[in-house]
């Protein structure tokens, strides 16, 4: 039985249960220590899969895994790499990838991803902050940016070609699995940048421990036979590691990924991935999703493809609209499971329609093992259904151990409550009786407006529930009024039917703001609507209002 099955989610008391993690702990030796108690060779591991009738797809087991990430430890060790060093990696989800990560964690050294859609200067600021010896880029020839970054950053950086670095390792693997603290940094993730200049956060060993009840809670339990997991997120992501790669592994199962030559998130091609590999289990962002929903309206598909092949389906990152929620729900046959998290402290909250978890509107509920509290900008605790901060107690497994080279906003980013320190999340939440989540958006992002504050996410889910025939995606953001009094603006991007893009928009601002004054009321309607082609977003799909908001002053 596992973790989520045994929580009593009816006792209040049963949410507060503190981690109790081994002084010791590798996140590869706990990866290979469960796949050779069930016998590696017979589970498959990673299954690489081609949208092409003609090519099978290729599958590894977890004794292959494990072999393949002892012989890429030893590369690592041959070029000089140990314990506390950063390595930079830019790889596709592929089987060398999850064998190139399990080997950086093997000999304790720490894991820098780079995103595939991040350009030159986002990759150097990366490598020039992390104090990086080594970086591999995987061999793709149209790939300008290896030579560029080469020539930019030798010899302070030695940069390889994937398959020519493993060439030319020694024949010998290497068994040895560094013994460090759970506490060790493990992986150094860049924050998405919704707010400012990415920053590194370090997250440590005990990181995979405190993501196992978030992750089993937002798929109703997981490691079930036949459970077998695909996602869409880049793995150089704290979702695609930590809520999808990682934890799959861990309970020794196969995680699918999708090797076509078109690199670009495909709904239709998704769903022939889950028919063909007997997928599962799925974490789905909520870029991918409202791509998904568009793509059906657009093309005014009917599925019956992966209706009835999934068990479940996670999602996080940002709220989801109710009528997203329920075309997902009819499209795939099984109900979405939201979750929140951020880079420094993932996977906190989640619901699980399964097991009686859920409410509309909200997130969910506290995940097992993490202390939550709502406290205003004074340090007091918000009351039921009070907009403020969310923090989480510390310590926490789950949580990140610093900013890398950064005391100073390492430091901004905790306080002292209650005489107990807590991490400042920076966004805005409420509370209600019964212990379920709302989430309202940044902090520093709420809306005020005659004396009212509103999050955004509210404003944009009105909008886009009431309008989903209209609407793709919608922002709320805060302006000022010619006589210098706070109003609202709202960035449109309307769908891509002839409809909407017929209609005009005089008729579109009256229906933006007939939707705001019926859903939430006179007070928060628009003062200005403005329809955009798309919208700002990080490289994982969200949306940056900060730089809408410049625009809005």
């Amino acid at each position: 039985m596992s973790p989520i099955e045994q929580a009593d989610f009816s006792n209040p008391d049963a949410m507060l249960a503190r981690w109790q993690c081994p002084e010791r702990f590798n996140i590869a030796a706990a990866i290979e220590a469960q796949a050779q108690a069930r016998d590696a060779a017979q589970w498959p591991a990673v299954i690489e899969w081609t949208d092409d009738a003609t090519t099978p797809a290729v599958e590894y087991n977890f004794a292959e895994l494990l072999a393949e990430s002892r012989h890429l430890a030893a590369c690592l060790r041959q070029a000089g790499i140990g314990p506390g060093d950063p390595v930079g990696y830019r790889m596709p989800q592929a089987f060398r990838t999850a064998a190139l990560l399990l080997a950086i964690f093997r000999i304790g050294a720490v894991a820098m991803p780079l995103f595939r859609l991040l350009g030159n200067d986002a990759i150097a600021h990366r490598l020039q902050m992390s104090g990086a010896k080594l970086a591999i880029f995987d061999d793709e020839p149209a790939d300008s940016l290896f030579s560029q970054l080469r020539a930019q950053f030798h010899p302070q950086v030695a940069m390889h070609r994937f398959a020519a670095w493993r060439a030319d390792a020694p024949p010998a693997s290497d068994a040895a699995v560094h013994d460090c603290r759970a506490d060790s940094p493990a992986v150094l993730l860049f924050t998405s940048g919704t707010t400012g200049q990415p920053k590194g956060a370090l997250l440590p060993h005990s990181t995979l421990i405190g993501h196992l009840s978030g992750f089993e809670m937002s798929h109703a339990g997981y490691g079930y036979a036949g459970d077998r997991f695909w996602t869409p997120a880049d793995w150089a992501w704290a979702g695609g590691m930590f809520d999808a790669l990682i934890p799959a592994l861990y309970h020794t199962t196969a995680v699918v990924v999708d090797r076509s030559a078109e690199a670009r998130f495909n709904p239709e091609r998704a769903e022939r991935l889950i028919a063909a590999c007997s997928v599962r289990n799925t974490f789905i962002p909520p870029a991918a999703l409202r791509k998904w929903h568009a793509h059906t309206r657009q093309h005014a598909r009917k599925n019956d493809t992966v209706v009835g092949k999934l068990r479940s389906i996670a999602s996080g990152g940002e709220g989801l609209p109710h009528e997203l929620m329920q075309w997902a729900t009819g499209h795939f046959g099984v109900p979405v499971n939201e979750f929140y998290g951020q880079s420094e402290c993932n996977l906190i909250i989640s619901s699980c329609h399964q097991i009686g978890i859920s409410m509309a509107g909200t997130l969910g509920q506290a995940v097992p093992g993490h202390v939550l509290g709502l406290f205003t900008p004074e340090g007091m605790r918000a009351g039921p259904n009070e907009p403020a901060e969310l923090h989480v107690l510390t310590p926490d497994a789950v949580m990140f151990v610093g900013y890398h080279a950064d005391h100073a906003n390492t430091e901004k980013k905790h306080r002292v409550l209650e005489g107990q320190r807590w991490l400042s999340t920076g966004d805005c939440f409420a509370r209600n009786p019964e212990g379920y989540y709302t989430y309202l958006g940044r902090y520093d992002e709420l809306l005020n407006v005659s004396g009212y504050r509103i999050g955004p996410a509210e404003l944009e889910h009105a909008i886009s529930n009431a309008l989903p025939h209209l609407v793709e995606a919608v922002a709320a953001v805060q302006m000022q009024k010619p006589d210098g009094a706070d109003a609202i603006r709202l960035y449109v991007v309307l769908i891509a039917s002839e409809g909407a893009q017929q209609t005009e928009h005089a008729k579109l601002v009256s229906l933006c703001r007939e939707a705001v004054k019926t859903r939430i009321g006179a007070h928060a309607q628009p003062w200005e609507v403005v329809f955009v082609d798309e919208l700002p977003g990080t490289i994982t799909g969200k949306i940056q209002r900060l730089t809408l908001k410049k625009g809005a002053t």
